[in-house]
């Protein structure tokens, strides 16, 4: 049985922190004070971005700047604020090969690094 204190302000009932997530500082913390939520958050937030990329009638190339410009530098703020585990980020890497071999027109088998190489 959670713990109520009943506490309030002004004859208004104040929540127990134990009921539903709350924002502190930018970030989310939730009743269990663990971060899978946040991690998984962060997953699908990358599928969803992703998605909604591929989803636009524009060229491939078009679609990589978006990810490079509009994408990373949009969920830098959430990589900040959360530890992600390994398993959390190979489904992310995933993803995110997947879509710019996609956009890119490389074939399936075609090596990754070639993603991330500076020439």
């Amino acid at each position: 049985v959670p713990f109520d204190p009943k506490c309030r302000l002004n004859d208004t009932l104040i929540p127990p922190l134990t009921t539903k997530p709350f924002k502190f500082l930018g970030r989310w913390v939730y009743p269990s004070l663990k971060d899978k939520e946040l991690v998984e958050s962060a997953v699908k937030k990358v599928d969803n971005l992703m998605k909604k990329t591929d989803s636009l009638l524009l060229d491939g190339r078009k679609k990589v700047w978006i990810y490079q410009h509009g994408i990373i530098p949009y969920l830098c703020w959430d990589f900040a604020m959360v530890e992600v585990n390994d398993t959390a980020m190979s489904r992310m890497e995933a993803t995110v090969n997947r879509y710019l071999k996609k956009w890119l027109k490389l074939t399936r088998s075609a090596d990754c690094s070639i993603l991330y190489r500076k020439d």
